[in-house]
């Protein structure tokens, strides 16, 4: 009896500590990379996509990433398209700000580049 008491408890208390972990393991890195954010990052991150989103609507299409990259140096068109394959997580066609910061933190090297050039 005692040991029924214990495995209805435990049916009942995994899937929610499951839940619980699979939540921590997504969105307490998304926070603490956010928090760790050095200012210098932010506001280079900010001044490239406005110099790579032209028309200032707030998303960078593929045509705007690859006149941004010719400006860096030659790039092919499969080049431009594996980028935003990459860089464009939703697939909606357009860099978000959101989606460019993502690959800026994986890449703080490469933007720190950027930066320097524009």
């Amino acid at each position: 009896m005692m040991g029924e008491g214990w495995v209805s408890l435990y049916k009942k208390q995994v899937p929610n500590c499951l839940t619980n972990l699979h939540f921590e393991c997504k969105v307490v890195p998304c926070i603490v990379s956010t928090m760790a954010d050095d200012p210098q990052d932010v506001a280079d991150r900010e001044r490239i996509f406005k110099r790579f989103d032209a028309n200032g609507d707030g998303q960078i299409s593929s045509a705007e990433l690859g006149d941004a990259l010719t400006a860096l140096g030659s790039v092919t068109a499969e080049e431009v398209q594996r980028m935003m394959d990459e860089i464009d997580t939703d697939g909606d066609g357009y860099i978000s700000y959101d989606e460019f910061t993502e690959f800026a933190r994986a890449n703080r090297g490469l933007v720190r580049d950027v930066a320097k050039i524009f």
